[in-house]
């Protein structure tokens, strides 16, 4: 898949390339691993909104990550809030958890895939445990309609696929290049 930010939709004013460090008049793209997706139903108030991403991410592998396709109106709800994008994550980090029981811990074993400063529980359904280990391999992207709400939820990453951003470095002559093929009109796919 590939989408393009709706910048000027953002209501916090970070678009990802900045947030990874490069400068706001950069052009770069952002390419990441993804098992699957999922839509986020998120609702209106935002304690119903971290709840309901909290409560349906997925989380595969060790070190796991997402990418989060978040509409504006969701991103603005939250904004107004009080919360940042930083925030946002730090509020999945902490509090998207799974039963200790589910946690795969023969995997971690059997692939050298051991966390460093974290101690794996014993399958016990009384326990929970993060979903996600760290903030690194999670992002925000504010796209979509501005008037709908929700989240999109590309699940995967982590360790073996994290986001990897490039900055595009443009032909000297781009100018004339889009002089010469102002013309032609791409063909979309119909929704």
């Amino acid at each position: 898949m590939c989408i393009a930010e709706r910048e000027e939709e953002d209501p916090w004013g970070e678009p990802l390339h900045v947030a990874r460090g490069f400068n706001r008049t950069d052009s770069t793209v952002t390419l990441s691993f993804t098992n699957g997706r999922q839509y986020i139903s998120a609702g209106y108030e935002p304690a119903t909104i971290l709840r309901n991403l909290c409560e349906n991410l997925v989380t595969f592998a060790w070190d796991p990550g997402c990418t989060l396709i978040m509409f504006p109106s969701t991103a603005r709800a939250l904004k107004d809030a009080g919360f940042t994008k930083k925030d946002v994550i730090s509020y999945i980090v902490e509090y998207s958890r799974k039963s200790a029981a589910d946690v795969n811990t023969r995997w971690f074993r059997d692939n050298f895939h051991m966390p460093k400063d974290l101690l794996l529980p014993f399958n016990d359904n009384t326990r929970s445990m993060r979903r996600f280990f760290s903030s690194k391999h999670l992002a925000i992207v504010i796209a979509g309609l501005p008037y709908s709400w929700g989240t999109v939820s590309y699940h995967g990453g982590g360790v073996h696929g994290t986001l990897v951003t490039k900055k595009i470095n443009l032909p000297t002559n781009w100018g004339k290049l889009i002089d010469k093929y102002k013309d032609i009109v791409p063909t979309y796919a119909p929704y």
